[in-house]
This record gives structure tokens, sequence and C-alpha cells, in this order.
């Protein structure tokens, strides 16, 4: 994939495109160098979340997709890439709280939807495990009331 030559004015109202090398925008006069090295650093910082997640550094990721998240709120696929970061390092509410503010801005968003689909499942699967656990201690705490109860009568009789 070659490097991009234009830049688009980010100015919803304008959205010309402009050579690269541009400092403002030539229908509005919009400073565009700024913009641009933004838009390249955020870039950047994602990259550097892919690398690091797929590395298993998983805090590192987190860091760098949050700082692409901050700042630029609306990029949908560094809130993606964070919430996966977030549910691989079993933090489930700061997944679901980033997968939640996508569908907010996209509702039909596959990934988001999945995740959230994922995060069901391991919920479930948490539930199931905590139920047999509880079966577990009441079978135990059963016999433990039944033998006490024989036990009192028992000392009942020999009083």
């Amino acid at each position: 994939m070659s490097p991009p030559t234009e830049i688009v004015c980010p100015i919803p109202q304008c959205r010309k495109p402009n050579n690269l090398e541009s400092e403002t925008c030539q229908a509005c006069g919009t400073p565009l160098r700024e913009y641009a090295r933004l838009v390249n650093h955020s870039a950047r910082l994602f990259n550097n979340g892919l690398d690091a997640a797929s590395d298993s550094r998983l805090d590192e990721a987190i860091e760098s997709f949050a700082a692409v998240v901050h700042w630029c709120p609306s990029d949908l696929d560094a809130r993606n890439a964070l919430a996966q970061a977030y549910f691989e390092s079993d933090n489930d509410r700061a997944a679901r709280r980033h997968w939640d503010q996508v569908l907010e801005r996209k509702s039909k968003n596959e990934i988001a939807l999945k995740g959230l689909e994922l995060l069901a499942q391991r919920a479930e699967k948490k539930k199931a495990g905590k139920k047999t656990k509880k079966k577990k201690t009441r079978k135990k705490g059963a016999k433990n009331t039944a033998k006490k109860k024989t036990a009192m009568r028992k000392r009942r009789k020999k009083i």
C-alpha cells in the first residue's frame, strides 16, 4: 500500500482534498499540518497496540489503544481493539463499557456484537462454575447438619 499523497480537510462542511504538504486547507483555510501529525501519531499508537497485543503484552496494548481512544474518541477500530485487549486481560467490565460505546455509535458493529456475545458466554461459564461449587458446599453442609441433629438426639436421649 503506497503512502497517501493528499489529506482531506477535517471540517465536515468542507472535506476537500489537499496536498499532503499543505499548511492549510485551500478551500476553507483550516490548519492541516497539526491535524496530519495527530492522524499519523494515532495510527502509530494503534499499530503499536496491535504489535503489543499479538505478543501478549496486554498492558502495553491497552495503554496504546486507550491513548488513541482518548485523542480520537470516534475511532471505532481503536475502541474495539481496546475492548478486546481488556477482554483478553479478563477485565470484563471495561470490555463491556467500550463495546457498548461502539454500539452507541454504530448499532450493528459486528466486532462489538461478537465481543458482547463472548462476554455473555464467559459470564455463563463463571455462573455455572459457581453453581457447582455451591452445590458441593450445600451437600457438605447438609451432611454436617444431619450429623449435628443426630448428635443432638443422642445427647437428649442420654439425659
